[in-house]
């Protein structure tokens, strides 16, 4: 059987040779350079501790890569759902728009946007691609959805979503009840 013979080198022309276990410590002689040696009875000992260290070591450093990846892929995903969702509140209104003109949608786009900055980690970079979705929620609410490019914690650019739901106060001021960047 394969699992009862165990490698070794011949000593003097380093020639691998598989004798049986039961051989190890009794003379043997090279097939190729024909020099007869004693094999090491320990070492197919340490050859077996070697097969199981790479059994268990190799997985488990595979393992722990893996973990570590998917750990940095998602910490920032996870620290954004771990903050509260706080209302801002923005300063007055500007411009004559009124709801009846539709002028106050658009501001309530920009203003979506200002409160999506909020949450990024370098609002300066923000980048807002491709079209926004708007849904009507009430006579002075909306929520808006679209797509945002920002610097990470690493300074690269990445292509996030987002959504806000902002509405216009009572108190002429621009509220946001919802805002998340995913």
């Amino acid at each position: 059987m394969e699992s009862d013979l165990i490698t070794t080198k011949c000593p003097a022309c380093r020639h691998e040779i598989q004798i049986k276990k039961s051989q190890a410590g009794i003379k043997a002689k090279c097939p190729k350079c024909k020099t007869a040696f004693i094999p090491d009875p320990l070492q197919y000992k340490r050859q077996e501790s070697s097969l199981m260290f790479n059994l268990i070591f190799w997985p488990a450093i595979s393992l722990t890569v893996v973990f570590v990846l998917w750990f940095m892929w998602n910490r920032e995903t996870r620290l954004n759902a771990e903050k509260p969702v706080i209302p801002h509140v923005v300063g007055k209104r500007t411009g004559s728009a009124t709801q009846n003109n539709g002028g106050l949608k658009y501001e309530a786009a920009h203003m979506a946007k200002q409160f999506v900055k909020k949450k990024l980690i370098a609002p300066e970079s923000a980048e807002f691609p491709g079209d926004v979705q708007m849904v009507v929620l009430g006579p002075k609410r909306w929520k808006f959805s679209g797509k945002v490019n920002s610097r990470n914690n690493s300074g690269a650019m990445t292509l996030s979503r987002y959504y806000a739901v902002v509405e216009y106060g009572n108190n002429e001021k621009w509220l946001c009840s919802d805002v998340k960047v995913y």
